[in-house]
């Protein structure tokens, strides 16, 4: 399995990196500190997930939507620290597979990186 995390704090990154590396033990995890970054990884590298920190410079939600339109496989997955109603509302019409609201414990992050790979996404 290939994993990509993008997220802006260094210390977020390493956590979901060593926990994810804990959960899927011949995993591949890249990670990225921004946003900007992804679609550059994806040019040479396909993860299965990406995991995108949606309060960035360029929002996650937004690239996510694009991504899941050009690599349908691609399951993505938005984390972030406003769970408020619009955003989940806005994850859920851009199609992607998930939302996380930080904080979330390791354990939760590995059991939904995996229910999301057997879900197909529903695109309206």
């Amino acid at each position: 399995m290939r994993i990509l995390i993008s997220d802006d704090e260094s210390t977020v990154r390493d956590v979901l990196r060593e926990g994810l590396a804990l959960h899927f033990e011949d995993a591949e995890i890249r990670t990225c500190a921004y946003n900007t970054e992804v679609v550059a990884i994806l040019g040479g590298w396909l993860p299965d997930v990406v995991l995108l920190d949606t309060r960035q410079e360029v929002n996650g939600i937004e690239l996510g939507g694009a991504l899941q339109l050009q690599y349908p496989k691609l399951r993505v997955i938005a984390m972030s620290g406003i769970g408020d109603r619009d955003t989940v509302m806005s994850v859920l019409c851009a199609g992607l597979g998930g939302f996380l609201h930080k904080p979330f414990n390791i354990m939760q992050l590995g059991e939904f990186v995996t229910s999301t790979l057997f879900v197909t996404n529903f695109h309206p």
